[in-house]
């Protein structure tokens, strides 16, 4: 060791701290070739991103549980159903009285336009008008599509159900207020990067801020291609891709990271 310098108290530090410079070395040496390998996988994870997404797992199956058991038999049974909520088709303005007559020609189109869907109507369930019969509530249970979206088609196809009809009806339910309220994942992600920015700015107060951001991009696209691989030999849950953003963002975000 080097006159004037005292090994550190604890040996596994002094280890570490060796490790770590060996490795920065390295880097620095071949710093070309690294930064070459870090942009193929940022590239490559790119292109990964959106089938990982795909493959992933959207089931929160509790085998062996009454109520999960009881929504599989049910939608093994009608094709429908289960923990699956119905899309429901709310006629009338709140103004005028809603004739129970307008609810056959619906749940014909709806049978036609959406094959396979349990149907219930006001006109024959005395429970789905309202008490003052302004309202009029028909309950549609499409059979489910696999994925995050199971009844896209089906709101679609519902949507042109509700112009056609040639009175006042909504879709609503949970899948279409789902699919109808709140901002797109590219504009969350868009505001979420602001927000980090801002925050890395006050921190480092240049623009070298703007490295713990392209690091988060590039680990994040490149931990979706390990992803993609892993969902070939297992099930993954989508819950997985949130997790890591936020694993990625708190710590490029937090004061350790910093130099």
């Amino acid at each position: 060791m080097p006159k004037g310098i005292t090994a550190p108290a604890e040996p596994s530090l002094y280890r570490r701290d060796i490790t770590r410079a060996r490795t920065d070395w390295l880097v620095i040496r071949h710093r070309f070739l690294v930064l070459g390998v870090w942009l193929l996988l940022a590239a490559v994870g790119g292109y990964a991103a959106p089938k990982a997404t795909a493959a992933l797992s959207f089931e929160f199956g509790l085998p062996d549980q009454p109520g999960y058991e009881a929504n599989e038999q049910l939608v093994e049974h009608f094709g429908s159903g289960g923990s699956n909520e119905p899309v429901l088709l709310v006629v009338g303005d709140g103004d005028a009285r809603v004739q129970r007559s307008v609810a056959a020609p619906l749940v014909a189109d709806v049978r036609r336009t959406v094959p396979g869907a349990r149907v219930a109507s006001f006109g024959d369930e005395s429970a789905l008008p309202s008490r003052d019969e302004r309202t009029g509530i028909i309950l549609v249970y499409p059979r489910p599509l696999p994925g995050q979206d199971p009844y896209a088609r089906a709101l679609l196809a519902l949507a042109k159900v509700a112009v056609r009809s040639g009175e006042t009806v909504r879709v609503t339910g949970q899948d279409a207020l789902q699919a109808d309220g709140g901002a797109g994942v590219f504009a969350v992600t868009l505001f979420g990067g602001v927000g980090a920015l801002i925050v890395l700015l006050v921190v480092f107060g240049s623009a070298l801020a703007l490295m713990p951001l392209l690091i988060a991009a590039a680990s994040i696209l490149t931990t979706f291609l390990i992803v993609w691989g892993l969902t070939g030999v297992t099930d993954i849950s989508f819950i997985v891709q949130y997790l890591h953003a936020l694993r990625v963002a708190t710590a490029t975000t937090s004061p350790s990271s910093c130099p």
